[in-house]
This record gives structure tokens, C-alpha cells and sequence, in this order.
């Protein structure tokens, strides 16, 4: 994980921040505009380093970042193992309810769950300190679907960039 964080110019003594902005289905992800204004919230710290993982959605989150050389672009370029290797060294994980939310938790790096309506979390979730998960509580909830039917996705666009950064420096 180090060897490879180096070839990608990832300097190490900086707080490195895991963002991981896809899940299963549209209804359980955070808005792209949310997470570039978090990841606009997490430069203005200098110590923070973004490495965002994942696939079509994270690519295009992290090159409207390409001029900055304090997002690194993982999307598209690691395998599962990689992925896990490298979020090993990361300070603080942040995405959506999805697998790589559980990884970070079982790596035991403190981690920010975005989460949607979709699903009971008391009954399902594992989650454990030192994690947060946000989530604005909404009468059609727990929903179970796929893709969101109420206007606006309420449950996952309640959650501010903001309220993210807070919990993530919590």
C-alpha cells in the first residue's frame, strides 16, 4: 500500500481522507455536487490529503479536482485488494452505505457513513465506534428501493457538506 501511494505521489506524512461516493443503487448515494463541496471543505485544511476509490462517479468527482495535487484520483486504477490495502493507511473513510464502508469499519479506521432512507440500520448495520453515520430521518423510511420515487431524495440531501466535515473531523 505505501509502494503504491508513493508511485502515485501521495505524500504520506500528510492526514490522508478515504472517500468512497458510489454504492449499490442511486438511492443510497450522496449527491456528486455534495461531495465536491466536502472535498472543497477538506482542502482548506493543508494537512489533508483526499484519495477517492471507486469507479465511474468517483473518477468524475475526483478530476473536477485535477489541478489539485492534494486529491488523488484512485478510481478506476486499483483492485479490491489494492483498495483495501491502501485505505489501510487512511486516517478517516468516508462514503456512502456501501462495501467499502464496511471495510474501513472491519480496518478499524474511524469512518463517516452518508446514509440514505433505504434501510434499517439499527437491524442491518455493524457499525461501531469510531464511526458516524448521518442521516436525517424520513417518514417513507426505510424504503428498501432501488432508485429513490420522492421529489428531491430528502434523506440523503438534508445532509450538508458541512455537517460531513464536522463528523469526519469528530
Amino acid at each position: 500500500a505505501l509502494g503504491r501511494l508513493r508511485r502515485f505521489g501521495v505524500p504520506l506524512k500528510e492526514r490522508l481522507v478515504a472517500i468512497h461516493p458510489e454504492a449499490g443503487y442511486p438511492s443510497k448515494e450522496w449527491d456528486a455536487h455534495k461531495f465536491k463541496q466536502f472535498i472543497e471543505v477538506l482542502l482548506t485544511d493543508s494537512q489533508n490529503t483526499i484519495l477517492v476509490f471507486g469507479l465511474s462517479k468517483a473518477y468524475q468527482i475526483a478530476n473536477h479536482f485535477s489541478s489539485s495535487k492534494r486529491v488523488i484520483n484512485l478510481a478506476r486504477t486499483l483492485s479490491l485488494r489494492e483498495v483495501i490495502a491502501v485505505m489501510s493507511q487512511a486516517s478517516v473513510f468516508i462514503g456512502n452505505d456501501s462495501g467499502p464502508s464496511h471495510i474501513a469499519q472491519a480496518l478499524g479506521i474511524p469512518t463517516v457513513v452518508i446514509a440514505s432512507g433505504t434501510n434499517e440500520y439499527e437491524k442491518w448495520g455493524i457499525w461501531r465506534e469510531p464511526s458516524k453515520i448521518l442521516r436525517h430521518e424520513v417518514p417513507c423510511s426505510p424504503c428498501h428501493l432501488r432508485d429513490c420515487n420522492v421529489e428531491g431524495h430528502p434523506c440523503l440531501a438534508q445532509i450538508s457538506a458541512e455537517e460531513a466535515s464536522r463528523a469526519a473531523e469528530a
